[in-house]
């Protein structure tokens, strides 16, 4: 792979060949995005009910494909993308107090941010 600078969205287009001399009718087309980063997290505590909106503020949120709020073991929820730098998802329910790290991923993907933000559930008095 060649190096690409890792904060530049670049199309690459890819064409294969099973004999080094008939190539594919249609280039494939690679987008390579620059690194999803997570800023803040706005509320950074909720209730365990759950359903609270959180702000996701951050770089290089791309509308390419559906993003989801991975909550560790509390769960995931679909985000919302607002721009290229917000998003926004609401909480899981949980059944007890506890911290999680928030993290973001694309659909059918592992997790796309290397920093997880925490987030602590309280019970409601």
């Amino acid at each position: 792979t060649p190096p690409y600078p890792r904060d530049e969205y670049q199309e690459i287009f890819v064409e294969v060949s099973s004999n080094m001399v008939d190539w594919s009718a249609k280039k494939l087309v690679l987008k390579k995005t620059p690194q999803p980063v997570i800023t803040s997290i706005t509320p950074d505590s909720g209730s365990v009910k759950g359903g609270l909106p959180l702000i996701i503020s951050g770089e290089n949120f791309f509308h390419e494909s559906v993003i989801w709020c991975d909550f560790g073991p509390a769960g995931s929820t679909q985000a919302r993308w607002l721009s290229t730098n917000k998003i926004t998802c609401l909480t899981p329910s949980v059944t007890f107090p506890t911290d999680v790290l928030v993290s973001l991923r694309y659909e059918g993907s592992e997790k796309i941010t290397d920093v997880n933000y925490p987030f602590m559930y309280y019970r409601d008095i």
